[in-house]
C-alpha cells in the first residue's frame, strides 16, 4: 500500500544501479522502503524523508549519480522534489499523520528537508531582494505552501481539539 513491494523494489533498484553496482541492492533496499512511509503505523515523517536523503546520497558516494554540481542540483531540484510531491499524495490519498507527532502542529511534522535546501538556495542573496527571489519557485516556499494546505486538514483540527482539552 504505502511501499514498493520487496520484489518491485528489486526490479527498480536493480535497473538503476546496474550490474556494475548491483552488491550494493540490499545495502540500499532498506533505505528506499522506508523512505515511503510506515505501512504499519499509517504515518509519514522526517524519519521517512531522511531515509530518502540517505538513499540518495548512498547513490552519490557509488557514483551512479555523479559528485558535480549540475548533478546534484539536479538531484535536490528534480528527484528530491519529485519525491516530495508522491510523498504529499501519498498523505493524502492515505490521510497519514505526522510520525512521532503529539497533537501540536509543527513546522516540521512532515518535512525538514526542504527548509534546509531551500535555505540554500536563498544563500548569498540579499535580503531586501528576496520578494524579487521568491518569484523564482524555491524549495523552501513549495515547502511552505504545503505546510499551509496540512494546517487546514480536518484531521488536525480534530487531533488539535483533543490537545487542547486535556
Amino acid at each position: 500500500m504505502l511501499t514498493p513491494t520487496s520484489q518491485e523494489s528489486d526490479h527498480l533498484l536493480g535497473a538503476l544501479l546496474g550490474p556494475t553496482h548491483a552488491p550494493a541492492l540490499r545495502f540500499l533496499k532498506p533505505y528506499f522502503l522506508e523512505s515511503f512511509g510506515s505501512f504499519r503505523r499509517l504515518d509519514y515523517g522526517t524519519g521517512h524523508e531522511t531515509a530518502f536523503a540517505l538513499f540518495l546520497c548512498a547513490l552519490t558516494l557509488l557514483r551512479v549519480v555523479h559528485p558535480n554540481p549540475p548533478d546534484e542540483r539536479a538531484l535536490v531540484l528534480r528527484v528530491f522534489v519529485r519525491y516530495l510531491r508522491l510523498c504529499w499524495r501519498l498523505q493524502d490519498t492515505y490521510k497519514l499523520e505526522p510520525a512521532g507527532s503529539h497533537g501540536v502542529w509543527g513546522i516540521d511534522d512532515y518535512s525538514f528537508l526542504p527548509y534546509i535546501l531551500g535555505s540554500g538556495q536563498l544563500r548569498g542573496t540579499p535580503l531586501p531582494s528576496y520578494r524579487a527571489h521568491q518569484l523564482q519557485v524555491t524549495i523552501f516556499l513549495f515547502a511552505r505552501s504545503d505546510d499551509n494546505t496540512r494546517q487546514r486538514r480536518p484531521w488536525r483540527q480534530a487531533r488539535q481539539r483533543r490537545a487542547s482539552h486535556g
